[in-house]
C-alpha cells in the first residue's frame, strides 16, 4: 500500500506536460530535472533503461526545476523552444548527456545540431519567450515540495529513495497492483541492462 503521508505531484499530469511513451502507459515517471544539474545527467540513462526494460508499461514525463545557474533557466526555455518545433526530447537528450558541463555556445550549438535556427533561440531566450511555462514548472515543484534535482513522482507520489531499478519498480507496481506481475516479469531484463551499462 502506498503511503497516503507521501507527497503529491501537484498539479497532476496535464497535457502540457512533455512526455515519452505511451499516453495511456499504465504507469507514470515524472522527473523534475536541470539540465547543469550533474545527477541528472546520472539519471537519464537510467529513466531510459527503465522505459525500454518495462515494454511500453511506463510514461516518463519532464519537468523543469532550472535552480544550479543562470544557464539552467536558459537551457530549459531552450528545450521549450524546441518543444514549438517539436524537438522538446531531442534537445532534452543533448543537453542532458552534457554533464552540466556546457555554456550559452553549446547551448546554441546543441540547438543548431538538431535544426534550430541558433540566431532565432538566442533572441527568443533574450526575450524570455518562454519564461511563463518554464514558471509554470517551477510553481509546480513549490506546491509539491520539490527541494533539489532530481526529484521523482512515481504515480504521483514523490519517490524519496535512490534511484535504483528494484526499488523503482517496487513502487510502480506497488501503487498499480495489477501490474506487478508484468513488472516483475521485466525485472531481470532491466537488472541485465543496467548492469552492462554498469549502473546496477
Amino acid at each position: 500500500m502506498s503511503d497516503p503521508t507521501a507527497t503529491t505531484l501537484t498539479p497532476g499530469v496535464t497535457e502540457r506536460d512533455h512526455l515519452r511513451g505511451r499516453v495511456a502507459a499504465p504507469m507514470t515517471l515524472v522527473q523534475f530535472g536541470d539540465y547543469a544539474c550533474p545527477h541528472c545527467t546520472e539519471a537519464h540513462p537510467i529513466v531510459q533503461q527503465l522505459m525500454d526494460a518495462t515494454g511500453g508499461q511506463v510514461r516518463f514525463l519532464y519537468r523543469h526545476y532550472p535552480t544550479v545557474s543562470a544557464l539552467s533557466r536558459r537551457a530549459a526555455e531552450a528545450t521549450e523552444a524546441a518543444a514549438e518545433q517539436d524537438a522538446f526530447w531531442k534537445l532534452h537528450d543533448l543537453l542532458s548527456a552534457m554533464s552540466g558541463d556546457f555554456g550559452e555556445a553549446d547551448l546554441l550549438a546543441a540547438a543548431e545540431a538538431i535544426g534550430l535556427d541558433p540566431d532565432r533561440l538566442r533572441a527568443d531566450l533574450d526575450a524570455g519567450t518562454y519564461a511563463e511555462r518554464v514558471d509554470d514548472d517551477l510553481d509546480s515543484a513549490r506546491r509539491s515540495d520539490v527541494k533539489g534535482t532530481p526529484t521523482f513522482f512515481v504515480n504521483g507520489r514523490r519517490y524519496d529513495a535512490d534511484l535504483d531499478a528494484d526499488a523503482v519498480l517496487d513502487r510502480l507496481e506497488g501503487t498499480n497492483p495489477r501490474q506487478s506481475v508484468m513488472a516483475r516479469a521485466y525485472m531481470q531484463r532491466l537488472e541485465g541492462l543496467l548492469g552492462r551499462a554498469g549502473l546496477f
